[in-house]
């Protein structure tokens, strides 16, 4: 896990994580993440679905699946609030 990775998850938290993740999502422009962006999403992920864990970053189906989620949950947290 290289040091940006490691500085943004030093604080996750249950309490921030909803947080952390509109802000990832936010981040993502036009359908790229970049490695940074997408080890968190795949960390931010699995905490949050651990029935639903993914592992294989090179898959294209697989980031797509974990990124449509993450915004799934995002989008559902923001009308919540």
């Amino acid at each position: 896990m290289n040091p940006y990775v490691q500085e943004q998850l030093k604080d996750l938290t249950d309490d921030n994580i909803q947080q952390k993740v509109g802000d990832l999502i936010a981040s993502i422009k036009s359908n790229y993440a970049d490695n940074n962006q997408t080890e968190l999403l795949f960390i931010y992920h699995n905490r949050i679905f651990p029935s639903q864990q993914e592992h294989t970053k090179s898959c294209s189906s697989c980031r797509e699946r974990v990124y449509n989620r993450l915004k799934e949950y995002n989008n559902k947290n923001i009308n919540q609030g």
